[in-house]
């Protein structure tokens, strides 16, 4: 299933200016380029989402959370193994 399509694009980069479609100081070259289609672009734009400081902050917290749980319940279950030794 094709995304988009590859075609050949004009880049505007420093250099010698000549005449063509570039801001002055700047000369053009051809590159070729995978142009999305708009219609696929959602689908990229939903994976570009902005980075969340509060989203990372939760994933944080529940693997912290979880790593001490797991720790508590191996100290505890320590705890009771030493008793039945002893006993």
């Amino acid at each position: 299933m094709a995304l988009g399509q590859v075609v050949n694009v004009i880049v505007c980069m420093p250099g010698t200016p000549t005449r063509v479609p570039c801001p002055a100081g700047q000369t053009a070259k051809i590159v070729q380029a995978y142009v999305i289609d708009p219609a696929n672009a959602a689908q990229f734009e939903a994976a570009n989402q902005a980075f969340s400081t509060v989203t990372a902050g939760q994933y944080f917290s529940f693997g912290l959370c979880t790593v001490l749980a797991v720790w508590l319940l191996g100290i505890a279950m320590g705890s009771i193994v030493n008793l039945v030794k002893r006993a």
